[in-house]
């Protein structure tokens, strides 16, 4: 409202002014005005360019938006002055009329041009009062803590877009002078005095939707811009991928994002999804060494089935063949600190922007011969404002993006896991899971059969007589020692690589050795059930255990009449005391989960570098066959299981 009231205000000052100096002047102005109004849209791009490369990047555009508007008005004004000096007398009422128009006319151009300036400077969504779309008002969210030990935060979320489509709810100016403006130079390019072979709208299909998307799409106090030209390549394009119907995953937390969509994802009739795999440099980052921005940053314009053009934004990112949805203004981190990292970009765009490499048919089926497929004429990826990337001559394949943890864009802890290391393991970053741990059954490949392991009985202990060990509230009961360090079903990892990243369907983790370091299982995926997780001809049923450690594994039952998942979220209260009187803590859970009428699904977390002190329950399922899992010191027995660390807890391993 304020920047409203204030370009209202300067309008108004300037028809004043050429009220009283009259009709002549006042066109002297107006031609002047919209000249450099001309000249500040056609030139301010490439002059930004020109200058860009130092720390003012993010304010190169509007500086020289400005100053080209300003300099060519100023220079005009002065040669006019000196070619007329003198003025043309007209009837009064005539003359103060037709000089306040001409004066409206050339304020409108004159605050359009600022508007614009100071929408495509490094601000926030909304810039003294007014945001292109409507914004949420503040509210409190309480997030987890950084680690399943901490205390949960609360947290304010502020310059939240109220609605997330950008097709939607489009507000302006109480004066639209920056829509004017916009108009005004899409009218010229349009076969007028700025028309090229490329028009503005090929280029800007709304550039005001796009100045405010480009600054919800970056964190405040990030660079806002990146560059990719002649002289300087910070952001590069990989591959553009033809994908299918794809799982649905959201890694934000559900007070921050609510009514997060549920279900697959799948491209709207005349529409398909794409992936576009981006790579940023470590120059495309800011000082830590961290790339930061959201899909509002993104965006690939394409052709429309209408003949116009569109702006279409990046709605999420593709790994493990699954759907990481986000919102515009949802803020994305790449490390980059190693390596040149990114990202598989997931747009939704008109079907016609994919074709034949011969003609404009659409792209072939999925399975069909990916070379025949292409990207319609003119379209592009920008990224960060300054990096135009053409994809007429990029590699366009049909089928899933690569797999490769160097296009995983870091994830918050709950949904990323670093995997565990051996000495001569080299460092990776960015690896992420799926947001629901499980664990993953799998069959061996030369059998052909599903692979269990089977509990060692032993005798159920009971509670050492005498004081209070805890186990009388304990939601668990009947602790057993299962021999080994098997699951209970194996799990397919999809690769036959004895050290690789696991991304299938249903599990996620990393293997050294052929064994599990790290797992998570989905179980809200059909292929986490008991049945499917063995499929493949890559069949993993072991967990590693670090050097100098062993791997323990206690079943329990859950206590008639307990609350069935209270153990879900105290997990870290069943700690084992060792024969040195260390405390252990659980280093995974595995357990089987039915819903009814559908198939036992696994549950299971583990690291093999870390603690788990709670897992997710899962609604309207029982779980059974529960089992932690501890990593002790390879010469110690477990003395006992202990409840909320109070001592005479149930004995283990004699």
């Amino acid at each position: 409202m304020i920047l409203s009231v204030v370009l209202i205000l300067f309008v108004g000052l300037v028809a004043y002014l050429h009220y009283m100096q009259g009709l002549l002047n006042g066109l002297i102005s107006v031609v002047l005005a919209l000249i450099a109004t001309a000249v500040a849209i056609a030139e301010y791009e490439p002059m930004a360019t020109a200058v860009s490369g130092g720390k003012y990047n993010d304010q190169a555009q509007g500086v020289c938006l400005i100053a080209l508007f300003a300099l060519t008005y100023l220079i005009g004004r002065l040669i006019f002055d000196k070619l007329v000096p003198g003025n043309v007398r007209l009837p009064h009422l005539v003359d103060g009329i037709g000089g306040a128009v001409c004066g409206l006319i050339a304020g409108l151009m004159g605050t359009g041009i600022i508007a614009i300036g100071l929408q495509t400077m490094p601000f926030g969504l909304s810039i003294a009062g007014y945001a292109r779309y409507p914004l949420a008002a503040e509210r409190t969210a309480v997030v987890p803590g950084g680690d399943a030990n901490s205390r949960q935060l609360d947290r304010q979320v502020i310059d939240e877009m109220k609605n997330m489509d950008f097709e939607k709810e489009q507000q302006g100016l109480l004066l639209p002078v920056d829509d004017t403006v916009v108009w005004f130079a899409k009218h010229l390019s349009n076969g007028g005095s700025l028309a090229t072979d490329r028009p503005f709208e090929s280029v800007h299909p709304d550039l005001i939707q796009e100045l405010f998307a480009q600054r919800a799409g970056i964190e405040p106090g990030a660079k806002h811009t990146a560059m990719a030209n002649d002289k300087v390549s910070q952001v590069e394009v990989v591959q553009v991928n033809v994908v299918g119907k794809l799982k649905r995953t959201v890694g934000e937390f559900e007070s921050i994002w609510k009514d997060q969509p549920k279900g697959d994802l799948a491209a709207d009739a005349g529409h398909r999804l794409i992936t576009v795999t981006v790579t940023f440099k470590t120059d495309a980052s800011d000082e830590d060494h961290i790339v930061r921005l959201g899909p509002g940053a993104v965006r690939v314009v394409t052709r429309t089935a209408d003949g116009g053009w569109k702006n279409n934004f990046a709605i999420g990112t593709v790994q493990g063949g699954r759907a990481w949805m986000n919102r515009p203004d949802d803020f994305m981190f790449i490390d980059v600190s190693k390596e040149d990292r990114g990202a598989n970009f997931l747009f939704e765009v008109d079907a016609g922007a994919v074709v034949e490499k011969s003609g404009s048919t659409p792209a072939p089926k999925a399975g069909a011969a990916a070379v025949t497929a292409g990207m319609a004429p003119e379209t592009f990826i920008e990224v960060k404002r300054l990096a135009k990337i053409s994809l007429e001559d990029v590699k366009v394949v049909v089928g899933p993006p690569p797999e490769n943890p160097k296009y995983y864009p870091m994830r918050k802890a709950q949904f990323y896991k670093e995997p565990a290391k051996t000495p001569d393991q080299p460092t990776e970053t960015a690896r992420t899971e799926t947001p629901t741990p499980t664990v993953i059954p799998q069959s061996i490949p030369d059998r052909g059969v599903e692979r269990t392991t089977t509990p060692t009985p032993m005798p159920t202990p009971t509670p050492t007589a005498g004081g209070d060990n805890g186990w009388a509230e304990a939601p668990l009961e009947k602790p057993t020692v299962v021999a080994g360090a098997a699951l209970p079903v194996a799990v397919n990892v999809g690769t036959a690589d004895a050290d690789a990243e696991v991304v299938t369907t249903a599990a996620s983790g990393h293997i050294t050795g052929k064994k599990f370091d790290i797992l998570d299982v989905d179980t809200s995926s059909d292929a986490a059930a008991i049945s499917e997780l063995p499929k493949g001809g890559f069949a993993i049923s072991e967990l590693m255990a670090p050097a100098g450690k062993r791997l323990l594994q206690v079943k329990m039952d859950v206590k008639a009449g307990a609350d069935p998942w209270a153990w879900a979220a105290a997990v870290g209260n069943f700690a084992v005391l060792d024969g040195a009187g260390a405390i252990v803590k659980p280093s995974g859970v595995v357990a089987t989960v039915t819903k009814a009428g559908g198939p036992p699904k696994l549950l299971a977390t583990y690291k093999a570098a870390g603690e788990v002190t709670s897992v997710p329950k899962v609604d309207g399922a029982t779980a059974t066959d529960i089992r932690f899992i501890y990593l002790l010191a390879a010469d110690q027995k477990a003395k006992e299981l202990q409840y909320q660390g109070k001592a005479g807890g149930v004995p283990l391993e004699k």
